[in-house]
């Protein structure tokens, strides 16, 4: 018995332990805090490929030559094949996958993490 009642007393401090350190969706460390600061790195030349960056919806063209596009800042454009399920004025926080320059604007792949 006295076992049986050591054993479930460690198994539960095992299991509280897990979820206590297991990370959360706030635990994502954002490596550019706003579309100003990230389009200022991408004009300096940083390799900005696997960053997070948190940004707010500006405007949303879903049929934009890129595909689904969602304008942040000065001339970032977020592209997308599908629908992200944003909405003008949502903060999200992606992980960038490419990042192309054209004519004056910066193209962005991404994936969306929040």
């Amino acid at each position: 018995m006295r076992r049986s009642i050591i054993l479930n007393t460690v198994l539960a401090l095992a299991a509280i332990n897990v979820v206590a350190c297991s990370p959360t969706k706030e635990e994502i460390k954002i490596d550019y805090a706003s579309a100003e600061i990230y389009e200022a790195a991408l004009n300096n030349g940083e390799n900005t490929i696997n960053k997070v960056v948190k940004f707010i919806a500006d405007e949303l063209h879903p049929n934009s030559a890129f595909g689904y596009n969602i304008y942040a800042g000065e001339h970032l454009n977020f592209i997308s094949d599908f629908d992200p399920e944003v909405k003008v004025g949502d903060t999200l926080i992606v992980e960038i996958k490419d990042v192309a320059s054209f004519l004056s604007s910066w193209l962005i792949k991404y994936d969306k993490l929040k």
